[in-house]
């Protein structure tokens, strides 16, 4: 009985001292970072996690033979701010641009967050709906890494590029 408790007394230490500090409201529960559970990507951030459609101007095309250049964008937004508008200053200060009028013209656009792609798209696995672009007779299509820019924390940029990864697959 006496070893039990020491254990259970060792085990709530080493949860209590653990660096992710997921868990902080149950120092007793397992962190899934240090015991491997998967969270789920919404999550992992620090904000609510979205992904925009951003078609890029003409004279900031990197392949002109291109007709169409359109980003996928991921970014975290955190409190009540406007995602359109936190993109926007995302946008200017990564991209070092004005993009201040982006948003009203129309080149960024299908703003969703991830719990609403999850909803919404058709993927067998939920956390692939985030990078559907469309489907047809081959299938869904889904976003590339070379189309994919991602403002989002460390963590959420990992899963992001782990489902890249699994999805071209």
């Amino acid at each position: 009985m006496n070893d039990k408790k020491e254990t259970i007394e060792a085990q709530g230490q080493r949860l209590k001292t653990c660096r992710h500090r997921l868990n902080s409201s149950d120092p007793f529960k397992p962190c899934p970072v240090c015991h491997g559970v998967s969270m789920p990507i919404t999550s992992l951030g620090l904000g609510v996690l979205y992904r925009a459609f951003v078609s890029i101007p003409e004279y900031l095309l990197v392949d002109r033979d291109r007709l169409l250049d359109e980003r996928v964008v991921f970014f975290e937004v955190s409190g009540a701010v406007n995602p359109g508008q936190k993109l926007v200053q995302l946008l200017s200060l990564v991209w070092c641009i004005d993009s201040s009028n982006w948003l009203e013209s129309g080149l960024i656009y299908n703003i969703y967050s991830a719990k609403e792609l999850m909803s919404i798209n058709s993927s067998v696995e939920l956390e692939w709906r985030l990078l559907e672009m469309g489907s047809g007779p081959g299938g869904i299509h889904y976003a590339m890494r070379e189309d994919v820019d991602l403002l989002v924390t460390p963590r959420v940029a990992k899963r992001l590029n782990d489902l890249i990864d699994q999805a071209k697959c």
